[in-house]
């Protein structure tokens, strides 16, 4: 739904404040940045809680240069999870309860709280898109 979201963004657009643009995100391309780097953080979160190991914060490279580049910087985010999810798909719940990590706004996650988080900021700043593509409509 992002993908498809994130596509109707024309390029001109993209690099562009709306109706609704804040401090935060003047632009389309600054969500996108935001969304793709917390994907690649909460990856590295789970990997330091699986591995014991608190190895800060990564530089990790993607494009979001264009809606499209945005596009596949995420897919690129989603595959470094989906490779992750490998090292856990036999994990039970109670597994996953006990890897324990701290976050960057101070509060300790597990790894099911880690990927419930993750999803919900994705849906979250997909509203916010079609929010701002609805006020620019108007």
């Amino acid at each position: 739904e992002l993908e498809t979201v994130v596509l109707q963004i024309s390029p001109a657009q993209f690099g562009q404040g709306g109706p609704l643009a804040d401090k935060d995100y003047p632009d389309y391309r600054s969500i996108l940045i935001h969304v793709v780097a917390c994907i690649h953080v909460y990856v590295d979160y789970i990997e330091d809680g699986l591995d014991s190991e608190d190895r800060g914060r990564r530089k990790h490279d993607y494009d979001c240069s264009t809606p499209a580049a945005s596009v596949q910087s995420m897919w690129v985010a989603f595959e470094r999870t989906a490779t992750m999810l490998g090292r856990i798909k036999h994990y039970s719940e109670e597994d996953m309860e006990k890897v324990k990590f701290p976050t960057r706004w101070s509060q300790g996650y597990d790894i099911e709280q880690m990927l419930e988080h993750a999803i919900v900021h994705i849906l979250r700043h997909r509203r916010q898109i079609e929010r701002w593509q609805k006020a620019a409509s108007v």
